[in-house]
Order: structure tokens, then sequence, then C-alpha cells
């Protein structure tokens, strides 16, 4: 019995044949010109009747399409169209550019074109009109548009993009366009200078450091725009300081090497945007500064938690080189958009948490630092573009070398950051210290060869760098210090218990040694000779103290201190039981159960059993005034009196008793001493 095909597997079965006869004879253009046409200015169709084809109008205007964008961010390709038109009694239609999926709803027309631009009435006109438009443009130029700053391999060659087009290893590149959100428009270069132009450019970029604010501030101002124009940073830098410290001022003349108009009343980034914006130009803003301003968090606890979140967000991502993970309407998932340039913030305050502070370096600005003249002349020098040419010059000559710089990159900052390593850091600081050496000593090793510096004096200044950013990183383990959480919370129980928030008992319940410590007041009664004074526990008991030995009540305690920290607008970063693994792993946990395996121990105290989390008192009282970070990480911190006191000794050699040699990257076995720098390095400097 002969078997029927269905319509289903018919179409199966013919489908390979169809589209060999569609590849061999493909549809001709004049098919839909048959179909769809303009009559007296309007786009017009044939429509079958039984009587024969009638022409039926579909709009009052006739368009075509003469361009298609592909705009590439380097992550996503997405289409736009570029359309001209004009109405029927021939005034023109502006040139208007509609994404693909807008052209597909066919929505635009009048958001575009306005009321006089009209589409029909009737079932499926929209369709017909969005179908004529494709038939009837013929000769569609097709062109790419790059969506981002920075650099992109194309044809084998490195371009480095910026709003007014690109720079390659021979210049400006005229064929390449770019397109870049409003707050990135003015990341524009000139072309680069050459010769004695070139020579005097840079040199007035190196005069950030003559004079402005002390080296800590300026090396690193200066190595930033360099850093970033290398790629694949994962740090950030913050600006702190009082208002009136000049901190946004200074900030811009190190975002103006990336365009002249990018001063201090047009910064591209702001903390009171949302984050999404931020996100987005910071994915944008690749392999270029990105400066955020003023983070100040006012207003509401609801507010300044605002700003902590959207800052931790940020600049997080650019630590981690990661970005947030979105779904699409069809339920797939879009590729992320880290941030891929070099974020400089400034703010009054400091973004809070241990972890986060690790992944930027803090530079403090104090009144009086930055030269008031001084920075008059740099912002000159900056509004005239000279700031701008030299990084036009200096991505120049980077692009004729690039893939080479690119390969010996990550070896170059493995020996800075072993070179820069010291005791009692975050493991993060000194690589974050081997990238912006980074960036000054591709600067000098530019100026160098521009004939900018002689080799003496490059000597000198990368000398000086290194001084700078190895002092910056000492002050850098203080501002982690004070994030850590074990540190936060035993400051926050010695507040509680000195404002009376809190107390500690003797074993039995009885007043402590020194019970103005534990948080006991004296409590007079009568008067004359019958006068007394009696000790009374003040708030709530959160553990109790016999000798050295401290036994905290671990829900009371971390409750006491969470509480406090939620009063000044911050909070304990971890949970309690993260909290005291992390006791553990500095060594202030005295005894731990571990035939329970418990971090706690069982004692009797006040009469019953109870499981305490064992410190020993001094000990908790030198870490809750110190708040030290351990060399490895910030899980990891020195343990103990004796350790401590080691601490103290190399922190007395790097004030000053024993010098720092600076390293010579291109050297394969320089070494290094300490951080830091003797008191005559300082006073010459």
């Amino acid at each position: 019995m002969k078997r029927i095909l269905s319509g289903r597997d018919l179409e199966r079965v013919l489908k390979p044949l169809i589209m060999q006869i569609r590849a061999e004879q493909p549809v001709s253009p004049a098919i839909g010109a048959h179909i769809y046409f303009v009559e007296s200015g309007m786009i017009c169709r044939n429509a079958k009747t039984k009587d024969g084809p009638v022409a039926v109008v579909l709009s009052n205007f006739a368009a075509r399409i003469i361009e298609e964008v592909i705009q590439d961010d380097g992550v996503e390709r997405s289409i736009k169209l570029v359309l001209e038109g004009s109405l029927a009694d021939g005034r023109p239609l502006s040139r208007v550019e509609v994404s693909a999926d807008e052209f597909q709803r066919m929505e635009w027309v009048t958001s575009k074109w306005g009321a006089e631009a009209v589409v029909n009435a009737g079932m499926g006109t929209r369709d017909h009109v969005r179908c004529a438009l494709q038939w009837l443009s013929v000769g569609v130029e097709r062109r790419t548009v790059y969506g981002h700053t920075g650099w992109r391999e194309i044809d084998g060659d490195w371009y480095y993009l910026h709003a007014g087009g690109a720079i390659g290893p021979k210049g400006p590149a005229d064929s390449l366009a770019t397109s870049l959100p409003d707050p990135l428009s003015r990341y524009g270069l000139p072309e680069p200078p050459a010769g004695a132009a070139l020579a005097s450019a840079i040199r007035a970029s190196l005069d950030l450091i003559d004079g402005l604010a002390p080296d800590t501030v300026s090396f690193a101002l200066l190595a930033a725009p360099y850093r970033a124009a290398l790629g694949d940073v994962d740090f950030s830098v913050h600006l702190a300081g009082p208002t009136g410290t000049f901190k946004t001022e200074v900030a811009a003349l190190s975002q103006q090497h990336f365009g002249s108009g990018l001063d201090a009343r047009h910064l591209p980034g702001s903390w009171s945007s949302t984050g999404n914006s931020l996100e987005g130009l910071a994915f944008c803003c690749k392999d270029a500064v990105f400066v955020v301003d003023d983070f100040a968090p006012t207003g509401s606890s609801y507010d300044v938690e605002r700003y902590h979140r959207e800052a931790d967000r940020l600049l997080r991502a650019q630590g981690n080189h990661s970005g947030r993970l979105r779904m699409r309407a069809d339920a797939t998932l879009r590729l992320a958009k880290p941030p891929r340039g070099l974020i400089l913030s400034t703010g009054e305050d400091t973004p809070r948490g241990q972890s986060l502070r690790a992944r930027m370096i803090v530079i403090e600005v104090s009144p009086g630092d930055v030269d008031a003249a001084r920075l008059t002349v740099c912002q000159r020098d900056a509004t005239e573009g000279k700031y701008a040419l030299a990084m036009a010059g200096y991505v120049r000559w980077l692009a004729g070398q690039f893939e080479t710089i690119r390969n010996r990159l990550r070896q170059e900052l493995v020996k800075l950051r072993e070179q820069a390593r010291a005791d009692g850091q975050h493991a993060r600081t000194p690589g974050i210290v081997a990238d912006l050496a980074i960036g000054l000593h591709y600067l000098l090793e530019f100026a160098e060869s521009a004939g900018a510096i002689t080799p003496e004096e490059k000597k000198t200044l990368w000398e000086r760098g290194w001084a700078a950013f190895t002092q910056a990183a000492e002050s850098q383990a203080a501002q982690i210090a004070t994030g850590e959480p074990t540190g936060l919370f035993l400051r926050l129980l010695i507040a509680a218990l000195a404002s009376g928030s809190a107390h500690v008992a003797g074993t039995n319940g009885e007043v402590p040694e020194e019970p103005t410590l534990w948080g006991w007041r004296p409590m007079g009664s009568g008067a004359g000779r019958t006068a007394t004074e009696d000790w009374q526990p003040q708030g709530r008991r959160i553990g109790w103290v016999e000798g050295q030995n401290l036994y905290l009540e671990p829900e009371a305690s971390f409750a006491v201190a969470q509480h406090l920290a939620e009063e000044q607008g911050e909070s304990i970063p971890v949970t309690p039981q993260t909290l005291r693994r992390r006791l553990k792993e500095k060594g202030l946990l005295v005894t731990t159960d571990e035939g329970r395996k418990k971090l706690t121990i069982r004692k009797t105290l006040q009469g019953a059993r109870r499981s305490v989390l064992h410190l020993e008192s001094s000990s908790a009282t030198s870490m809750s005034k110190s708040g030290s970070t351990g060399p490895e990480g910030e899980d990891a911190a020195d343990s103990g009196p004796e350790t401590r006191a080691d601490s103290g000794a190399e922190d007395g050699n790097r004030n000053g008793e024993t010098a720092h040699v600076p390293p010579t990257i291109l050297q394969e076995n320089a070494t290094v001493g300490r951080m830091g720098r003797s008191e005559g390095e300082r006073k010459r400097h």
C-alpha cells in the first residue's frame, strides 16, 4: 500500500530541492518592484483583485534605506538602518537612524518624522510599508561603527579608538568610525604630533609631578592614564579628602589626557548617577581613565547605603574584571559587560569594606596638598590640549608594537609585583603598585624615545615614582584595616563597653578587675558617713573576664557590635559563623574545642555551662586598636603579641631606618628591600 505524504512530510522532503533552486535562481528585485512602487511621491503596492491589479497607497511619503550601520561594542554587534525620505508634496524628511528591531515593528515613523508622515490604515499596511522600504532600497551601503574607546585589532593592525575616530601605527585612520555615549563624546584625541611638538607635549604632561601635589598624589595621577592605555586594568584609584582640596580638579587633569574638553565641569561620571548608567559607561570607556566624581554619601540611611552599594558594585566589578549577567526577553543570557578602563574616583568619603578597598588604592588629599598656582598652569596646559597630544603620540607609539608589549606585559607585572611585596600588606596591594609603576615605565620609555627626557632624567623620575607608589601602599594598609571584619568587630565592642551599651562580668557575675574598662559605672548612695559606692553594669552582658582570659557570648557580642555599626551607617560585612573563622585565622582565639570541632569552648560561667569564644583580653584590646591585616590577603593576619612586636620593628624600618632601592624592571635579577624611603629622600622629593 502506497504511503500518502502529509503536508509537513512533503515540505521536509522538498525543502532541500527548493533551497537549491533558490540558490541557483535568486529572487530578482524586479519582482519586489513589480509589487511595490512609488507613485506621486507615495509608496504604493499592486493589490490583486478579480478585475486585475489595483494600486493601493500605503503612505503619504516615499523613503529608502541608504545605509546599514553595524554597531560593535567589542562584545555584541547590533544593526541600525539609516533612512531618508520626502513627503508627497516634495518636502524632505529628516535623515533618521533606527535599530533593526524598531524598523521591524514600524512604530518609528511618527516618533522620528512627526505627525505629517502617515502610514495608512489597513490590516497589514505597516508590514507592507516595511517590506516596500526593503525592496525599493537598492545599493545600501554597509559600514561598521565602534561603540567604545580603546584598542581593537582590525585587519591585522592595532588601532586606538576615540570619539574622533582611531589612531594606528601610521597615525589617524580615517576609515574607522566611532559612536560613543554622550557622556563620553569628549574623549577625542588630536592628530599625533611629531618632533619638537611631541617632546613639548610630553614635558607638559610630566609637569604634573613638578610641585603640583605630594608625589603620592601627582605620580598616581600621571601614571593612571598611561597605564589605562595599556589595557587590562583590574584596580581603581580613589582620591579622598575634604571639600576644597581640589580633588576634582586634579582628577580632571588625569582625565584630560583623553580629551582636552574633559575638564572638571565635564567629567563623564558622577556617583549620584544610577548604577546601571555607570556600569554601561565604564564598559564603553575601554583602555582609558573614567572619572567618577563626588563620592559623598548624604541624606537618609537608605541614600547613604545606596551610595556604598553602587560603589561596591562598580569598583568590585572593576577589580574582578566581571560584569553582571542579564537575561534577554527570550530568557537567553546576555553577555557580561564589565568595566574595561581605569576608574578614577573622588570623594569626601571612602567606599567601605575591606575586600573592596583592597581592590583600589586610596590616595589621601589634605588641605594645602595641592598648589593652587601650579594647578592653574596645569589646567591651562590641559585645556590647550597638550596632555591629549602627548597621549595621541603615546598610543601611536604603542600601536606599532602593541602585540609585543601585550605578550610581555604580564611577565613585567609579575616581576614588579614581587619587588613591591612587603610584610603586613594585603595580597592585592603589590599588584596595584606594579600596575601604576608599569604605566610610569612605559611613559618614561616613550618620553626618552621622543627626546623629551634624558636617560639620567628617566632614572631619577623612575626612582621618585617607585618611592611614591610604595609610600602610598604603606598608607593603603591602614585603609584596608579599617574595614577588616575582626578588627571592626573588636573596635565596636570596645566602643560599646566605653559608651555603656554593654558590659563584661567576672566569671560569677561579680564586678571584674578594672571595671571601668568592662562597662561598669560607680553608683553612689547615701550621704556623709553612710555614703557608699557600688559598681553597676551597663547595657547588655556580652561576656566574662578572668585575668587575661576573655570569654565572649557569641550571639550577644555580635548583636551588640552589629547594632552599634548600624547606628553609624555601617555593618559587619560577614555572618557570625564567618567572623568566628576569621578570629581563628588571625590567631585571636586562645583555645577551641578540637574534640567537638567547634570554635567555641564549653565553660561554666555564672553558674551555667556555656558555649563561648575564648580570647586573650589584652590581645583583643590591642587588635581593636591596630586592626592589622596579614600579608596573604584579607583572611590572613599576624597573630599573637610576638608577631605584632616584629611588625612594629618593620614599621620602624619603613619610617626611615632602611633606605629602599627602586627596581629596574628590565634587569632579570633586580633586588629590592622593604618599601619606603629614607627621611633624606623624602626631603629631597
